[in-house]
């Protein structure tokens, strides 16, 4: 079967790409455990750009209708694949009930299943309260998203560290890295931090941050030629986002941004465009301002999947040297 493409439509590409991908799938034209065409040939194939058609595999890897595997490719999914992508709830009540089954087999009931449990959970939450780790960026968004909102682990110290105070102020934040096991940031810092530090010795993991897929998508089905305005609060989160939209072939509204926090000057800004779009720490203070049957978009950057793991497979090691 041949894809479909209608350039001269509203529909963003990846979309379109995404659907005719589904359909082989539905059909049957391309069967399960198929080996798709890599993001870089099905592009030139298509004559579209990589970054479009990662974005379709990627939210149909979300919809459980494709699976990556490192080093292998990306394969239409089989059953077993499917399970995978089950909710994590229903995956982790199935575990429970295991549990619960066989401490019936060994002669406990549900109380003191229950009392067992509890002190055991308890147990690991004080052992990772004893994990420390800082995040260093350059947006005060990013930073604050990051150590409120990102669930790496429960209870976790996260240390939250902008950049600009860190160069500001290097004696005072070495003190402060001092007392935490890993400091964590992005590849485009890392150079930076590790001069800042100098001679001393930190374990530094550098991780990606992408636009969260959500947030691509949202953006991605806004009308063509809208006045888009992003309400934010810094130039390095605007500029952040302006390159992940150039890195997702968005290309077809008109964006403008702005940090000012005069109240006249941001309601003035968001009366002049048809869409608004915010950062996490002005979400708030932009839905007070603006009607609720108004579109806002979040604009949110987490790290990306190998990042996750990868911090996972870390806070993992500590724990248990810590233990």
């Amino acid at each position: 079967m041949e894809f479909y493409l209608e350039r001269d439509k509203d529909i963003p590409l990846y979309v379109q790409i995404k659907n005719n991908i589904k359909r082989f799938v539905e059909t049957g034209a391309w069967e399960r455990g198929k080996r798709l065409p890599t993001e870089r040939d099905l592009a030139k194939q298509l004559n579209v750009s990589r970054n479009t058609v990662s974005m379709a595999y990627k939210e149909l890897e979300a919809e459980g209708v494709l699976v990556s595997h490192q080093g292998r490719g990306t394969f239409v999914a089989d059953l077993d694949d499917s399970i995978q992508h089950e909710s994590r709830k229903e995956r982790l009540l199935k575990i429970i009930d295991i549990a619960m089954e066989e401490a019936s087999q060994l002669g406990f009931n549900i109380d003191e299943y229950l009392a067992i449990t509890h002190v055991r959970a308890r147990e690991k939450k004080e052992l990772l309260n004893r994990v420390k780790i800082a995040f260093i960026e350059c947006n005060q968004e990013q930073v604050e998203y990051f150590a409120n909102e990102l669930q790496l682990d429960s209870g976790v110290s996260i240390t939250p560290v902008l950049l600009d105070d860190f160069k500001e102020r290097p004696n005072h934040y070495k003190k402060v890295l001092e007392d935490v096991d890993i400091v964590i940031s992005t590849f485009f810092h890392l150079a930076e931090i590790k001069k800042i530090l100098g001679t001393q010795k930190k374990d530094i993991l550098a991780i990606a941050l992408e636009l969260q897929l959500e947030t691509v998508v949202k953006i991605a089905r806004l009308k063509p030629g809208s006045d888009v305005g992003l309400v934010c609060k810094s130039k390095n989160f605007a500029d952040k986002f302006f390159k992940s939209l150039d890195a997702a072939g968005i290309d077809h509204l008109n964006v403008k941004y702005t940090t000012t926090e005069d109240f006249d000057e941001v309601n003035k800004f968001i009366s002049s465009v048809d869409e608004i779009i915010v950062s996490p720490g002005r979400r708030k203070e932009i839905e007070q301002l603006i009607d609720e049957d108004r579109n806002l978009v979040e604009v949110i950057f987490k790290p990306d999947r190998a990042s996750i793991n990868l911090l996972k497979a870390t806070l993992m090691d500590l724990k248990q040297k810590i233990s």
